[in-house]
């Protein structure tokens, strides 16, 4: 089933309903067709010289928004499959009022972005800044959209930046588009007639183009280039964390927030290529070519009822290590230590209830059959798990069973199919957390300034079990609390005022400390954690302590064991 690998993509930690609309062809001319409900205000335009042309904006209270900016040259025809070209310079007049295509996938509940208009042609980055102005350049946001590797886009009205903006015209919000699924993680090169397509890893090749733009033009727009945040949530955390550590990504960037997700050292190079190789193979033979040429034959739109149709972008092996724009397993160490090294600041952390999300990402038409499969998952990963481990690890769990059973809510636990499934989430959740604190261990202990939270404001929602899952925080920290898809109706204003705060101040300062509350850095030793709580934020030493002591334990004896 489609969840059931993102189910696993989760545990790995890699990390991470909405009417279609009419999907664009990947031939399609225009690079800025877009849902009417994201037009700007027929206001005068703003214009802004760039190296690639004059990128015309819109400006609504005191935001102007550049949407639809290309950052890179079309990677179609000869550049499919290609690393992104920067774009050639140029004068032309480039009409920035409307976001550009979002890239190919498929259409899924949990994913706005994947219902609009699609295209090959989707390597554009947005760009909200205040009109106001202000003694000194203003900081940069950089935004990384999740999404699984396979899904998402910059138009997800969640991601809007206007409301983050306007409450902090100091700061610049930039997000960017990049290449998923298809059309980004093959490695063609053992096809005969593609050895010459090794640029393998292209999302994360397409990140570093729109970086590189960013450095190049952002100064126009009124921002600093040396003062450069990257940001990412889920799969986009996962590319903040690989950033990091890539030497292909270096000063690009002084700061670093990763929400929920993060890019482990487990895989060799020769791990990663060929999983990316094996992806490819898989390609050609779904689409039924047995050559490079056949497959670039293949349109963008054919490639998207293949992926329908075949669920492609679940077997993907999203980016890899390749020992050039990702360190393999060997390497991984001391990149991580050159990057605390280099100085690059991070803010890091989880939600205390990732896996409820994925309820409602499972197959199905109804709640009644996502949590069926979303059940059927957990139990098949509980059981794998408890007997792969001996006698110590078996107790474990079961402590751990006992232990998170207590804390079920009643309106829940009164059902014991629900309870047992929180109870099985909740494990999940916790194999993924243990990852972020292993990455800020390393990264703190290299002397790298690390700032640690872990979020706990609820969901309102009983999709979500009114739990902190995946993806709550977005509409809290992008200050778009209209959009209620993850945190449920009436989110909590001073919540969202404390967050979009915080995140600013840590982009403009590298310190993310608010009014009346002293954030403190994180190291091994103390694990100083920021807990961002209903009511009222507060710090606290190794919170999770007693959890994560079991889950090291058993994923010790799980690797002891060859698991």
């Amino acid at each position: 089933m489609k969840r059931t690998l993102l189910l696993l993509l989760l545990i790995a930690a890699v990390i991470l309903t909405l009417t279609p609309l009419v999907t664009a062809a990947s031939a399609a001319p225009a690079r800025s067709i877009f849902a009417r409900s994201h037009r700007c205000p027929n206001s005068a335009p703003l214009r802004v010289k760039c190296t690639n042309g004059v990128m015309l904006g819109k400006e609504k209270n005191r935001v102007v928004a550049f949407l639809g900016v290309p950052y890179a040259e079309p990677p179609v025809g000869d550049l499919r499959w290609k690393a992104p070209v920067p774009p050639a310079d140029s004068d032309k007049t480039i009409k920035c009022y409307e976001f550009g295509y979002t890239p190919l996938q498929y259409e899924w509940r949990t994913e706005p972005a994947s219902y609009l208009p699609k295209s090959e042609d989707c390597l554009t980055l947005n760009i909200w800044t205040s009109s106001k102005k202000t003694n000194l350049p203003k900081a940069v946001l950089f935004y990384i959209p999740g999404g699984g590797y396979g899904w998402g886009g910059t138009a997800d009205p969640i991601y809007n930046g206007h409301n983050f903006v306007e409450a902090h015209p100091d700061v610049i919000l930039v997000s960017a588009n990049y290449r998923l699924g298809v059309m980004a993680w093959p490695d063609f090169t053992q096809i005969p007639g593609g050895e010459q397509y090794t640029d393998i890893n292209l999302g994360i090749r397409d990140h570093i183009c729109a970086l590189q733009w960013v450095r190049k033009n952002i100064a126009h727009f009124g921002g600093n280039p040396k003062n450069v945040t990257i940001w990412g949530e889920s799969a986009g955390a996962s590319s903040v964390t690989t950033l990091m550590i890539s030497p292909l990504a270096k000063g690009l960037f002084q700061k670093a927030i990763a929400e929920s997700g993060v890019r482990t050292g487990d895989q060799t190079a020769a791990e990663g290529i060929a999983a990316a190789q094996e992806f490819a193979a898989l390609m050609a033979e779904t689409a039924g070519c047995t050559t490079m040429e056949e497959l670039l034959a293949v349109s963008g739109e054919q490639w998207m009822a293949l992926d329908t149709e075949n669920w492609l972008a679940d077997e993907s092996p999203n980016a890899v290590a390749d020992g050039v724009v990702i360190p393999s397993a060997e390497d991984y160490k001391a990149a991580v230590r050159a990057a605390a090294h280099r100085g690059i600041k991070l803010m890091i952390g989880a939600n205390a209830d990732e896996q409820n999300y994925f309820m409602t990402d499972m197959e199905g038409d109804t709640p009644q059959e996502w949590f069926a499969n979303w059940k059927a998952g957990l139990d098949a990963r509980w059981k794998s798990t408890y007997n792969a481990l001996d006698r110590t690890g078996k107790a474990l769990m079961d402590e751990f069973y006992q232990i998170q059973g207590q804390k079920v809510a009643p309106e829940y636990a009164a059902d014991p199919e629900v309870k047992d499934a929180l109870i099985k989430s909740s494990f999940v959740t916790e194999s993924t957390r243990l990852k972020h604190t292993d990455f800020a261990d390393l990264y703190s202990g290299y002397g790298g300034t690390t700032y640690y939270y872990d979020w706990t404001v609820p969901s309102t929602s009983d999709l979500y079990f009114k739990s902190a899952c995946h993806a709550v925080e977005l509409a809290y920290v992008f200050n778009n609390l209209e959009d209620t898809i993850y945190c449920g109706p009436n989110p909590d204003k001073a919540t969202a005022e404390r967050a979009h705060t915080a995140w600013a101040n840590f982009a403009k300062s590298g310190n993310p400390c608010i009014k009346g509350t002293e954030w403190t850095t994180y190291h091994a030793d103390s694990r100083n954690t920021m807990m961002i709580r209903l009511g009222g934020w507060k710090m606290e030493s190794d919170p999770n302590k007693h959890l994560r002591e079991i889950m090291t334990e058993i994923v010790r004896e799980l690797r002891d064991n060859g698991q």
